[in-house]
């Protein structure tokens, strides 16, 4: 936060219940940014803007995320 306003706004996935429907979907995990969450664009969203709409979500839930890729491994060669 800067200013007041969030510099980041981005939202990512901080854990997930392995016996909630996530878990056993076995879809998302932490560290997935979400990106939509039934028809909600989250980006640009303030964090408490994000925390208002998840806690309105009904039964049905349809979530778009993005996963990182891994980064190759860095091989050093000895000088």
């Amino acid at each position: 936060v800067e200013g007041g306003r969030e510099v980041r706004p981005h939202h990512y996935v901080r854990s997930v219940l392995p016996e909630g429907p996530v878990g056993r979907a076995g879809v998302h995990r932490p560290g997935d940014e979400l990106l939509e969450v039934n028809g909600h664009r989250l980006l640009g969203m303030n964090h408490l803007e994000v925390v208002s709409i998840l806690k309105e979500l009904s039964s049905e839930v349809c979530m778009v995320c993005a996963r990182p890729r891994p980064s190759p491994p860095l091989e050093l060669a000895p000088p």
